[in-house]
């Protein structure tokens, strides 16, 4: 046992240097997947849904104590159309899910805006990302 870890040992200092030095954008993506794998794995073992039930029930209470649905008690959805705006997605003539996509989008937010309990944020529209995803 003691051999395969010195052994592990050796190879780590001799190749993580080399590997660095030929390879320094590989090496940078992979550093920072190691350092993210620990948030990573919590996120799968602490992992805190939402339901619907839950939502419904937050936003009574805060309609109850403040008795005012404002802002504060609003719930917020987030609409990301798939795809980039200028490419990507199934295309058949002049058809492009993409832009199928954004048109859905801004429909349901339109729907979705007119109840009053929700905030509603679509990522991008036809032509840019949304400032606050760009």
């Amino acid at each position: 046992m003691r051999h395969y870890i010195a052994l592990a040992i050796a190879v780590t200092i001799f190749t993580v240097p080399w590997f660095a030095t030929y390879f320094p954008d590989q090496a940078d993506r992979l550093a920072v997947a190691i350092k993210s794998a620990g948030s990573q794995l919590a996120a799968v073992i602490i992992h805190n849904p939402r339901t619907v039930a839950g939502l419904q029930e937050k936003y009574n209470k805060g309609v109850l104590a403040n008795n005012v649905a404002g802002p504060q008690n609003k719930i917020r959805i987030l609409i990301v159309p798939g795809h980039e705006p200028g490419y990507g997605g199934a295309e058949f003539g002049n058809v492009k899910e993409r832009e199928l996509t954004v048109e859905l989008a801004v429909d349901l937010a339109k729907f979705l805006k007119e109840n009053g309990r929700y905030e509603v944020i679509v990522t991008r529209n036809d032509d840019t990302w949304n400032p606050v995803f760009a």
